[in-house]
């Protein structure tokens, strides 16, 4: 039941990141569903400067991202703030989470070295297996911590990444997974039948 939960997603996925409205940005697919226009403008810029940015200060993951991702998708993740999504090959990014004014596009570009390691190392066969979950999750982020070296207010967005690196192992389970899922859902009144379906798409431990 859930393999084919966790096709059904995929296919959703792809299909809503086709409807969605669209930007090519620095050579990258980014699209979002919602919210306002104006607001839709200013997010499309946030992630346009992320991947300047990211272009700018380390060409070897924009060639990556642009390579390894089918694109960006903005709009509302399952309790994080970005995630990478196999199936589709997409990156997504959380819309509100995105529209904080506290979230620089320094963190942005950050966020998405992190998911583009994340699609490399898939794309290389290194599946997110539960043994290899906190492995997988420490390569990101020790790529995050690289690139922030190369940005003049990096010195915060490498702290934040070693400070992950130091959770419990527990965090990347599927249940813990899970339980995020359901409360970022609730919180946004989702009905109950729909976040069952969206929780038995996340692959088990």
């Amino acid at each position: 039941m859930r393999s084919v939960c966790s096709t059904l997603r995929t296919w959703s996925d792809r299909a809503f990141f086709a409807l969605s409205e669209r930007r090519l940005c620095h050579g990258v697919d980014v699209r979002m569903l919602g919210p306002s226009p104006r607001e839709r403008q200013e997010l499309f810029q946030k992630v346009s400067d992320a991947i300047e940015l990211i272009g700018e200060r380390s060409p070897v993951y924009l060639r990556r991202l642009r390579r390894d991702l089918r694109g960006i998708w903005i709009n509302l993740a399952a309790g994080n703030v970005a995630e990478y999504h196999d199936g589709a090959r997409l990156c997504l990014l959380d819309r509100q989470h995105l529209s904080k004014s506290d979230v620089t596009e320094s963190r942005v570009a950050a966020m998405l070295v992190h998911e583009t390691t994340h699609a490399r190392l898939a794309k290389s066969g290194i599946n997110y297996e539960p043994k290899r979950r906190s492995r997988i999750e420490a390569v990101c982020y020790r790529a995050e911590i690289r690139f922030a070296g190369r940005l003049s207010d990096g010195g915060a967005i490498a702290e934040q990444a070693r400070l992950q690196m130091q959770q419990d192992p527990i965090r990347w389970s599927a249940e813990a997974a899970r339980a995020r899922a359901r409360d970022r859902f609730r919180e946004l009144g989702v009905p109950e039948w729909l976040i069952r379906f969206i929780v038995r798409a996340i692959p088990a431990d």
